[in-house]
């Protein structure tokens, strides 16, 4: 297959009125290889399409996801989640730990954290930097560990996060989305 040459930037072809430009994007890992066709009349980053994204990355790049203890990839229906978690109705759960008093959310915009009534929210775009800390723990005795946030503003916020093999999960989850967010 011929991968068509990207002539300008979006701006210059739009201003110029050329026609919907094509643009092919080539996903790969050990076990798959796919490729993306984008038009410009395409929304890559509606949260359909991230969510898919996302979840098909996890699935590539995970192992035993029937072990995990405290974590889980969300399946539809999403809609006890988005009325816990005050979810905007645009925006979809992909992951979600679950552990005594703290319960944390990770979205297709946000890093949502529930301890007894409060909230601790981080939107992807504001996101400066992610610190995992020591997430391997013991692989077949998984604990809760945390995971820090540092914002834009220099704010860090700490969310909860399983150790073991249920940790690839969410920092796949956050590092794509991060990834899909800042190319919008």
């Amino acid at each position: 297959m011929i991968l068509p040459k990207l002539v300008g930037t979006r701006s210059q072809l739009q201003k110029d009125k050329c026609p919907p430009v094509v643009v092919y994007l080539l996903f790969y890992s050990k076990s798959s290889l796919f490729l993306l066709e984008l038009n410009s009349k395409s929304n890559l980053k509606n949260p359909e399409s991230i969510r898919n994204i996302v979840i098909k990355a996890i699935e590539r790049s995970v192992m035993d996801v029937e072990t995990w203890k405290y974590s889980r990839i969300v399946q539809q229906p999403f809609d006890e989640l988005k009325q816990k978690f005050k979810l905007d109705p645009s925006e979809l759960p992909l992951i979600e730990v679950q552990g005594e008093s703290k319960h944390t959310l990770i979205t297709t915009r946000r890093i949502i954290e529930k301890t007894e009534g409060s909230f601790s929210v981080v939107e992807f775009e504001d996101i400066d930097d992610v610190i995992y800390g020591l997430f391997k723990g013991q692989i077949d005795h998984p604990v809760l560990s945390t995971f820090r946030i540092v914002d834009l503003y220099g704010d860090q916020i700490d969310f909860q996060l399983e150790t073991g093999k249920a940790a690839v999960g969410l920092i796949k989850s956050v590092n794509m989305v991060r990834k899909l967010v800042a190319d919008r």
